[in-house]
């Protein structure tokens, strides 16, 4: 009975927050259930949100613990069928072609992993974000997946500890003052990455441009200035580039004065090109898939798109577009796989439901020295428009799931 009354009462406040997202004050937040978003040049528009229920979770039940330095992994040797079938949440800031993406990659790996899942967008609303968090884990979620803005991560991470929520973050770790990661997140090696889209751009710009004038080349990082896995990327890109052509411009054209969007890093390029029209040859690369398209789209606005290119993290949205015919200046994106992410996230946090390993215990074969938890980085690859196909579907069967070429 009182389990009952807990769940209509959550289910009552629930439907409370969604209900106030029109009128006065702070909406809430609103459970999506995402496809991925279209990215053609043409535009990008995020997915029609919609409320999905959640159900009361099953007790965990007996697992067979996996080898020491396993737990948590996708290998993990576990029967997840010898257990009820668990409900994950996947929480993001606002819709996005990632999120969408994230969301649907979720979906997928919860075939083959024994789970269902819903997702909750804060609409960039802290506020909302935050009291989306509360509510649903009165609804019976066994865990959570959370990618959180690193302004309000120290909240949520104390939010998520009251609640005693299992969780691993995505995207964007959590870290203390003193940059320690202070809870397990599946994430990238910034400065890695950074570099080597700008390594990409160097070896292979010939084969796209033909011969530029290097001393009319400029460089331009489109990133997030309060997300410092943001500004690593962006700094490991700018660094890279600098050794190759040390006297030349670098420019920082930062999402920070908008949402992080086509619109937003398309605004902040269209700047930088306008105010700097000795310049003839671009480099850009972008943190993310909406900065990369947006700073192509400013590219072919200027008329610069012929002698420039476009490099940057998150294939998935380019991906699409060359399933659609598109050949411009977005040339190559570094793959972090939306299923990779998704199922070492959906892996750690199950092992933590099932009581086989703590959150502080969860990967620590891999955590850096100085981290209380564990960033596991994800594995990348460059993709072009020769290899996208057959190393997708790489990666579709080593998860398990139907290959789509």
């Amino acid at each position: 009975m009182k389990k009952t009354i807990s769940f209509l009462l959550a289910a009552f406040l629930l439907l409370a927050l969604v209900a106030c997202s029109s009128g006065a004050g702070t909406p809430a937040v609103s459970p999506s259930s995402e496809a991925p978003a279209s990215t053609a040049p043409a535009g990008t528009s995020p997915a029609q949100e919609s409320s999905a229920p959640v159900s009361e979770s099953p007790a965990p039940a007996e697992t067979t613990p996996a080898p020491a330095g396993r737990v948590g992994y996708f290998d993990d040797p576990v029967d997840h069928y010898a257990r009820e079938e668990y409900k994950l949440a996947y929480f993001y800031t606002s819709p996005s072609p990632i999120s969408a993406s994230l969301n649907a990659a979720l979906e997928q790996i919860g075939k083959v992993r024994n789970f269902t899942s819903t997702s909750f967008t804060g609409e960039g609303d802290s506020d909302r974000y935050l009291n989306m968090l509360e509510t649903v884990a009165l609804t019976g979620v066994d865990g959570y997946i959370v990618d959180v803005d690193p302004r309000i991560s120290a909240r949520a991470k104390e939010l998520l500890d009251e609640l005693e929520m299992p969780f691993v973050s995505v995207l964007n770790p959590i870290y203390d003052e003193n940059g320690s990661c202070i809870a397990p997140a599946v994430a990238l090696d910034g400065r890695v990455a950074g570099a080597a889209c700008v390594e990409w751009i160097y070896d292979n710009y010939k084969e796209y441009t033909g011969e530029i004038d290097t001393a009319k080349l400029g460089f331009i990082a489109v990133g997030f200035s309060v997300a410092p896995d943001f500004v690593d990327r962006s700094e490991g890109a700018k660094d890279k580039f600098l050794e190759y052509f040390p006297d030349q411009p670098v420019f920082d054209a930062d999402c920070i004065n908008g949402e992080i969007s086509i619109e937003t890093a398309y605004n902040e390029v269209s700047a930088i090109l306008t105010a700097n029209p000795e310049i003839e040859n671009w480099w850009i690369t972008g943190d993310m898939n909406v900065m990369m398209e947006g700073a192509a789209r400013a590219l072919e606005a200027a008329g610069k798109d012929a002698t420039s290119l476009v490099s940057g993290i998150d294939s998935d949205a380019l991906v699409d577009q060359w399933d659609q015919g598109y050949e411009g200046c977005w040339a190559s994106a570094m793959c972090m796989s939306s299923l990779s992410y998704m199922a070492m996230c959906a892996s750690g946090v199950i092992a933590i439901i099932d009581g086989r390993v703590s959150e502080y215990d969860l990967w620590a074969d891999a955590r850096a020295s100085g981290d209380t938890a564990t960033k596991l980085e994800v594995e990348y690859k460059i993709l072009t428009i020769d290899n996208y196909k057959e190393y997708t579907n790489s990666l579709y069967e080593m998860y398990g799931l139907e290959k789509p070429y």
